[in-house]
């Protein structure tokens, strides 16, 4: 499960912005909170909320997440282009000079793991994966370039390449050949699909869906109800008729089964 996803030196964002699901200690909402690990002091929030001004760089938080799930899953690469994930903070020219810098903290088989990616247009700086056996840190394996070094609990060192690919994650490599225990994180990146919703049919299916949800609670209706009212909209009430429609386009079933979000409902 994700805990704390950061990133630097990317489109609008100069320093290093985390997401983090670190819970505090306060007991506020704590509906939203749980335990990982059992026995372990650790609080995640199941669920978070970016907020801020209009063009203050929210969605661009998203979109680092979007690129980094992309590289590490990137299959081809031509090692006569250029990276093109790679988007620089670009109101300063020195940092086009820079790598952007990506670090995801995960909880794998109930070990907190750390793995951090850098990288600038022309080849990968350096990566690395750790993990906290017995809750002390332990390297995985480092990279600085084209040269990888192994810590004592990678298993089976000989199965896989010793020579990272200039401009490829080596995480992604080493899992192509099938180790199993990169193949394992490699899964669970697999997993933390990120909701690309620009599209407006599925940004539509996803609006709909949460408000026939919750307007079937009645009190909910009538708090809305209750805000439009002192709103000064000039609406009184409001009631739900459903009709058959097609929402979807072809492309945006397509998209949201390769997704995996949902089977859209033929009402």
């Amino acid at each position: 499960m994700l805990v704390e996803f950061s990133v630097s030196n990317f489109k609008s964002i100069k320093e290093k912005q985390t997401l983090s699901l670190i819970a505090d200690e306060s007991n506020v909402k704590s509906d939203n909170v749980f335990t990982p690990i059992e026995g372990d002091k650790l609080r995640l929030l199941k669920s978070a909320v970016i907020y801020g001004a209009n063009a203050s760089g929210k969605s661009n938080i998203i979109q680092a997440f979007i690129i980094f799930y992309s590289f590490i899953h990137q299959l081809n690469v031509d090692i006569e282009q250029n990276i093109r994930f790679f988007q620089p903070f670009l109101l300063e020219p020195a940092y086009s000079e820079k790598p952007t810098c990506f670090q995801i903290v995960f909880i794998l088989d109930c070990i907190l793991h750390e793995y951090d990616l850098a990288f600038d247009s022309q080849e990968v700086i350096s990566e690395s994966l750790h993990f906290y056996p017995k809750k002390r840190k332990a390297k995985l394996f480092d990279r600085k370039q084209t040269k990888v070094t192994f810590g004592s609990y990678f298993k089976n060192k000989g199965e896989v390449s010793k020579k990272p690919l200039i401009k490829s994650p080596y995480l992604s490599l080493i899992a192509g050949q099938q180790h199993e225990q990169m193949l394992k994180i490699y899964e669970y990146f697999n997993q933390l699909v990120p909701l690309q919703a620009n599209n407006i049919n599925i940004r539509s299916y996803w609006l709909l869906k949460m408000t026939k949800k919750h307007l079937k609670n009645e009190q909910f209706k009538q708090k809305i109800a209750k805000l439009m009212r002192i709103s000064d909209t000039h609406i009184d009430n409001f009631f739900i008729e459903e009709k058959d429609i097609e929402l979807f386009d072809k492309s945006s079933k397509n998209f949201l089964e390769a997704q995996k979000l949902s089977e859209i409902e033929e009402e």
